[in-house]
């Protein structure tokens, strides 16, 4: 339905039809929306597309989530996770909750996020809470699988293109060599 009738057709449609999991009617397609400078202004056809491609997308998600709370309803919060009597958690894990029906790729323990904000670069565009410049940041903390024999330390940067795991030995030496360069540019003798 690429012609103009068939898309007014389906929007007509859809518009008077309540939501399936909210049972809130569906708001009617408003030609003028953009008219405010909010986003550009597109022909009448272009827009009902737009808005149901959106439409979409949201109810989408509403049946994503609808469908995860029904898994979850027999689920017991107060049920302890059965791999911890086989692997405890560790006194750095700060996950509040570990239940027995986690997935086996969320059987983890993560620390605390630690940053560094690194005010020498390039500001880039932080989305949230509102579109603001600010200094990159480098982010690290401890985590491991509950059938690791030990953390790794995650490294990523604020702009989410860099994603790096460390061994404990790795980070050790990363952390030394970073150490030993620190110390040449301030004119002192490396320890290491």
């Amino acid at each position: 339905m690429n012609d103009r009738k068939g898309l007014n057709a389906e929007a007509n449609s859809t518009n008077a039809c309540a939501d399936a999991e909210t049972a809130q009617p569906r708001t009617k397609i408003d030609p003028s929306r953009y008219a405010d400078g909010y986003g550009p202004q597109v022909p009448a056809a272009w827009e009902e597309t737009a808005v149901l491609a959106g439409t979409r997308a949201a109810n989408a998600i509403r049946f994503q989530y609808v469908g995860q709370m029904s898994a979850r309803k027999n689920e017991r919060d107060d049920e302890p996770a059965y791999w911890l009597e086989s692997h405890p958690c560790p006194d750095w894990c700060t996950r509040s909750l570990h239940l027995g029906s986690d997935h086996p790729s969320d059987r983890h323990h993560d620390s605390a996020t630690d940053y560094v904000w690194l005010d020498t670069m390039e500001p880039e565009v932080f989305e949230q809470p509102e579109h603001r410049f600010g200094a990159p940041q480098v982010n690290f903390h401890l985590t491991q699988h509950y059938r690791e024999r030990e953390p790794r330390i995650y490294i990523s940067n604020s702009a989410e293109d860099l994603n790096l795991y460390a061994s404990l030995d790795e980070a050790e030496k990363l952390a030394n060599a970073l150490l030993a360069l620190v110390a040449q540019a301030r004119g002192k003798t490396s320890s290491t």
